[in-house]
């Protein structure tokens, strides 16, 4: 006889899937710091923008895996978002670190480039007299 999962409300599902997830991110890195400081570039904006992307990923994973090993009935959308989940984590291997960041802590700008305070200032004033 199957043993029928636990029924749990919304908050619940989500502080647990919070813990699998910091749990993944936080022993997979741990996992990965010896070779992480035997590699050349190591302290390089490329070498902590891979590993920052890497706990990323393993708390991507982490939630991803709780709910696709689930036996609580088939779910097309969850089998959809396995899929997305993991093309999402083959997206962030392929970043590159741009020439102008520096490393510890990862500073690369402001986002997009074009979006300094003052653009972001003079937007958000525009809208609410506008």
């Amino acid at each position: 006889a199957r043993i029928a999962p636990p029924v749990c409300g919304l908050a619940e599902e989500r502080i647990e899937s919070a813990k699998v997830g910091v749990a993944s991110a936080l022993s997979g890195s741990a996992f990965m710091v010896p070779a992480a400081l035997l590699q050349p570039d190591a302290f390089s904006a490329q070498w902590e923008l891979s590993h920052d992307l890497l706990a990323a990923m393993l708390l991507l994973f982490g939630v991803v895996y709780r709910y696709a090993v689930r036996s609580d009935g088939e779910n097309a959308m969850l089998k959809q978002g396995v899929v997305g989940a993991f093309a999402i984590t083959r997206c962030f291997s392929a970043l590159q670190a741009s020439p102008q960041c520096t490393a510890l802590p990862l500073t690369c700008g402001p986002p997009l480039g074009c979006a300094s305070a003052s653009i972001t200032r003079t937007r958000i004033a525009w809208h609410r007299f506008a």
